[in-house]
């Protein structure tokens, strides 16, 4: 079995500015020229080509603060958006004192968090933004009490920032790289093993092309590029842990130009390293599950690929850096069970070859596979 396997060790460049303590357009852009932009003084490195590069967030704003005694009317927003719908309303504790805060979307472009114990309302805003979606509340910075991750639009239709709000410190952090103009924000979770959970998103121009995957770091006020010459259209949906290190890797079912497979890769944004793994038999390849097939640490990502005639199951074991592929002449088979058949570590995967109207039972830790009857045997963990 032949394995394609290369890992890409990429340098970062690092975009830094000073804080401003005021609200500022979301919108403002950076460039690779080294700019002034009010009270945001922003230092720039021109990035290389196909290369992980990291920023620091553009603006940060200073929230305004309402003490009204209790939640101001408010016009919830109901329109879904390029992202989803997302949050309207939760009950949660932004600031640290074990107390509940009431979060919602108000007047369509605002976020409103009602702290009833102490009779405030913090309003956060930007004059410029058209709609904001409430996409997640959950701790990013590692300090105690849940920040508010929210994508806002501007008047113009186009992404106006990814923002984190620190209602804690009654801050505002904004996130917007040079050419972003819409983002599809995938996950909002650890990928790094520290504390804080990361944003992983996916950032286009404004043509649609491309323009990274990016990953949010709050807790020190970066974002990270992951972004590849060869890269014209990525699918993420898996994050989860693939090497047993801490923090979970970001699984990517990659396209080329000419909507060629050009891999499936995986972000290690711990290590800020991308592994990229293909095979010249993939003519379409889609990943199935990530499970463990071996019973060593780390999930492996199962994938089904198939050619003009023919298909199989390729095994990433992202952990060693290798791949199996178990190839199928004349079918292309279909994952039905997945299960732990021989009580032994590591699940087993029971595929359908339909032309044949068979079973086989593929086992990754002895490397064999075998015809059999079905997939409904007497098995424990059995996953479908």
């Amino acid at each position: 079995m032949n394995e394609y396997v290369q890992t890409h060790l990429l340098t970062a460049t690092t975009l830094r500015r000073r804080q401003a303590a005021m609200i500022i357009s979301p919108n403002l852009l950076i460039t690779s020229f080294c700019t002034l932009l009010l009270f945001a003084l922003v230092s720039c490195t021109q990035a290389t080509p196909d290369s992980i590069s990291s920023g620091k967030p553009t603006v940060t704003g200073q929230a305004t603060e309402n003490k009204t005694g209790s939640s101001a009317p408010d016009k919830r927003r109901r329109d879904s958006t390029a992202n989803h719908e997302g949050i309207l309303l939760s009950q949660t504790d932004t600031d640290g004192d074990d107390l509940p805060e009431s979060i919602a979307v108000c007047e369509t472009a605002s976020i409103c968090v009602n702290h009833p114990a102490l009779g405030i309302n913090h309003t956060y805003t930007n004059p410029g933004w058209e709609h904001v979606v409430l996409l997640a509340i959950q701790d990013t910075d590692g300090i105690k009490g849940a920040e508010i991750v929210v994508l806002a639009t501007t008047t113009d239709g186009v992404l106006g920032c990814i923002c984190i709000i620190h209602d804690r410190s009654q801050a505002m952090a904004s996130y917007l790289g040079p050419q972003w103009s819409t983002a599809t924000v995938k996950s909002v979770v650890d990928t790094n093993g520290e504390p804080g959970d990361e944003v992983v998103l996916v950032a286009y121009d404004r043509r649609g092309g491309l323009q990274c995957v990016c990953i949010i770091r709050d807790r020190d006020g970066t974002y990270q590029t992951y972004s590849d010459a060869s890269w014209a259209r990525v699918h993420i949906n898996w994050v989860e842990d693939t090497d047993a290190n801490p923090g979970a890797e970001v699984v990517l079912e990659v396209h080329g130009h000419h909507d060629t497979i050009y891999c499936i890769c995986v972000i290690h944004h711990r290590e800020d390293r991308v592994a990229t793994y293909s095979d010249p038999r993939w003519k379409a390849v889609a990943v199935q599950l990530l499970i463990d097939t071996d019973g060593a640490p780390g999930n492996e990502i199962v994938a089904v690929y198939s050619s003009e005639l023919d298909g199989g199951v390729s095994i990433i074991h992202d952990r060693p850096q290798s791949m199996k592929t178990i190839a199928f002449t004349g079918e292309h088979p279909s994952i039905q069970q997945v299960g732990n058949y021989d009580h032994l570590l590591g699940a087993e995967l029971c595929i359908f070859l339909a032309n044949q109207h068979t079973h086989e039972l593929i086992n990754d830790r002895s490397g064999e596979h075998a015809k059999i009857d079905n997939c409904q045997r007497e098995q424990e963990n059995t996953h479908t």
